[in-house]
């Protein structure tokens, strides 16, 4: 039910008194500027600007109530105090979407590189799966580059539902984990791809930003299943949170893994090797890195149960992103590779990858 009284009950608050515990909730919003009438209005804290500054503009807005975590002068309307406004939006969406994880096999990809074509290949491979990655979030005009804010992220995955998916995969940056985005879905995978150095500027540390990946997998379900590479030396961290063994991928080594691996100008064969059983597989793009990405993809994928003969048939023809190692062609011969690395080690795999 959406109705303020349901709401308040989810966030583990009480009504004001003569508050209208029935009062039809129209939506939810985090934006002053974008408050639409009967939508109740959450006052963020952010790092250059709190959204307690413009309740005042919301309720001008039409805002039929608002959350916060500390009280405003009187409005004239229900206020909802809470210790943590971003805890409190997450939990509100989930609740106003209908828990639509709960309705999903949910799966969150995390790490530093290979997010966006680990989400990618894994709407390819899981049955009935829409995957919501990075390029996808420019298109639906968003605010957010990589994880969309809580209500977002709930209403993508309740469309999906809608639309009769069975799978939801979608990118967990270490910012939207932090700021509790991925808050209230139940999850029946994580992946964790890998850490280097990226939003330092953020989190302060390696290890803060490593901490806010953890957070993941602490948001499995029961029989939830953790999926990092076999010579990670997270994996043990990984599985502490989970309190269950990982399951692994790699090339040469770990549950679901690559031999015999033979490379070929523009894509990769080997033999694709579970605790199932073995395959033959010709991958149709290069380079070690997205070598990597597809096991970690098929690692998730076997993990929840697609069997192995059309996992290796669907590794047969898969494709990329868009802007991740997309290929033009000159009409005089030369060729061109277009690709979104940007990190160090990015970078650094997309040229080794590209040299020979």
């Amino acid at each position: 039910m959406r109705s303020l009284g349901a709401l308040a009950e989810e966030l583990g608050t009480c009504l004001p008194e003569g508050a209208d515990p029935n009062l039809e909730v129209r939506g939810l919003a985090w934006d002053s500027r974008c408050v639409r009438p009967g939508e109740v209005f959450f006052a963020l804290r952010g790092r250059q600007t709190d959204g307690h500054t413009f309740i005042a503009e919301a309720v001008r807005g039409g805002a039929m109530a608002v959350v916060c975590e500390r009280p405003p002068p009187e409005l004239g309307i229900p206020v909802l105090c809470v210790p943590d406004g971003r805890a409190a939006l997450a939990r509100a969406a989930a609740l106003f979407y209908g828990h639509p994880s709960r309705n999903l096999r949910a799966v969150g990809v995390t790490g530093t590189d290979g997010k966006t074509t680990v989400v990618h290949l894994l709407g390819q491979l899981l049955p009935a799966c829409e995957a919501l990655t990075t390029v996808d979030m420019a298109d639906m005009g968003t605010t957010c580059v990589t994880t969309p804010e809580a209500p977002d992220l709930q209403r993508f995955a309740a469309e999906a539902v809608e639309r009769g998916a069975s799978a939801f995969a979608f990118e967990a940056s270490s910012i939207g984990l932090d700021q509790r985005r991925v808050d209230g879905m139940e999850l029946a995978a994580a992946v964790f791809t890998g850490l280097g150095r990226d939003h330092l500027d953020y989190h302060g540390s390696l290890e803060k930003y490593f901490a806010a990946k953890l957070k993941l997998f602490g948001m499995l379900g029961t029989g939830g299943k953790a999926v990092v590479g076999a010579g990670d030396p997270h994996r043990t961290a990984v599985g502490d949170v989970c309190e269950c063994e990982p399951i692994t991928f790699g090339i040469g080594s770990g549950h679901v893994r690559a031999e015999n691996v033979a490379r070929r100008r523009w894509g990769v064969v080997f033999s694709l090797v579970t605790p199932m059983g073995r395959r033959e597989v010709s991958l149709p793009v290069p380079g070690e890195h997205n070598l990597r990405n597809a096991l970690a993809a098929t690692a998730c994928a076997w993990a929840l149960g697609v069997p192995l003969e059309d996992i290796a048939v669907k590794l047969g023809s898969v494709s990329l992103p868009p802007g991740r190692w997309t290929r033009i062609h000159h009409p005089r011969g030369a060729e061109a590779v277009v690709d979104y690395a940007h990190t160090p080690a990015a970078l650094g795999m997309m040229l080794s990858a590209l040299r020979p």
